[in-house]
């Protein structure tokens, strides 16, 4: 009796480490696949982010352009506005010397 006892006991030993053994091999597979996801996902996520970037930079781009010309057009219709008002002072300088000229000759 006492010989099935500790037969019986090595017996429930022995499966218990076949189990823990079992348990150990299932949680290994288990935190390599996690792993494997892990790191999946990460690139992806990394992925995405860069996608993301880039899409901003060049929208963020294209609306710099967008400003830059708006304000390039705007000075140079200012400039123009400029230039004809000069020339209108100008035209107006002229005509007033050539009348002086031509009042009062050449002296």
């Amino acid at each position: 009796m006492a010989k099935e006892a500790i037969q019986e006991v090595l017996a429930a030993e022995k499966e218990a480490e076949t189990i823990l053994l079992e348990a150990k091999k299932q949680a290994g597979e288990k935190l390599s696949r996690g792993r494997e996801d892990y790191r999946k996902e990460a690139a992806e996520v990394l992925e995405k982010a860069e996608q993301e970037a880039a899409d901003l930079l060049e929208a963020y781009e294209k609306q710099a352009r967008d400003s830059m010309q708006e304000r390039s057009q705007a000075a140079e219709a200012e400039m123009e506005k400029i230039r004809s008002t000069d020339a209108k002072h100008i035209q107006a300088m002229s005509d007033r010397i050539v009348e002086e000229v031509l009042h009062y000759g050449h002296r």
